[in-house]
C-alpha cells in the first residue's frame, strides 16, 4: 500500500487494500496464506504530519508444534504510526520510537510484514489444551489415548531407589 501524501486532505481519510504475499515479499516456505491479505488504514494528516492507524486482517496455515497437524489461524492486527517529513539528507527512522521519515509518498509494505512476522507464534498450537504425539509410538493423543504399555510419567529421579 502507498499512500501519496501530496494527495491526501487535511483531515481523516480511509484507505483500504488487498494485498497478495508475494506482492509483499513473502514467499511459501517463510509462511503460507491461506486468505488475503486486508489492509484498512485510517490516515489523519495533520500539516506535513500523516498518522496512520493499521488495521491487517488475513489467515495463515501453520503447524501445531506439539502434535504436527496443520491448522488454520486468523490474524488481527492493529497498529499505529505517525510518519514525518524528511529533511534534506534524512532517511529511515526518527530518533523516537514508531516516527518514521517519508518522502513525498509513504510505502508500507514493510511495516505490513513486519507486523505480521511479529504477530506469528514462536510456538503454534492448534488448540490450547493439544496433548501432542505419544513419545513412544507417535499417535497424535488429541485423537485419543495409545496403545502404548509404557508410559511415560515424566522424570523421577529416586524412581529406581528400594528401600
Amino acid at each position: 500500500m502507498i499512500i501519496t501524501v501530496g494527495g491526501l486532505h487535511q483531515g481523516r481519510t480511509t484507505a483500504r487494500s488487498r494485498e497478495r504475499p508475494e506482492q509483499l515479499g513473502f514467499d511459501e516456505k517463510e509462511v503460507r496464506f491461506v486468505a488475503p491479505i486486508d489492509v484498512v488504514a485510517q490516515i489523519t494528516r495533520m500539516g506535513f504530519d500523516v498518522y496512520i492507524d493499521c488495521s491487517i486482517t488475513t489467515a495463515v496455515a501453520l503447524q501445531c508444534s506439539r502434535c504436527l497437524k496443520e491448522f488454520r489461524s486468523e490474524m488481527e492486527i492493529g497498529w499505529k504510526m505517525l510518519f514525518v517529513p524528511a529533511g534534506p539528507g534524512e532517511k529511515g527512522a526518527s530518533g523516537e520510537a514508531g516516527v518514521f521519515l517519508y518522502r513525498d509518498f509513504i510505502d508500507l509494505a514493510d511495516r505490513i510484514c513486519e507486523a505480521i512476522r511479529e504477530d506469528l507464534p514462536m510456538k503454534p498450537l492448534c488448540e490450547a489444551d493439544c496433548r501432542g504425539l505419544c513419545p513412544h509410538c507417535g499417535k497424535n493423543l488429541n485423537e485419543g489415548d495409545c496403545a502404548c504399555e509404557e508410559k511415560d510419567e515424566g522424570y523421577h529421579p529416586f524412581k529406581d531407589i528400594h528401600l
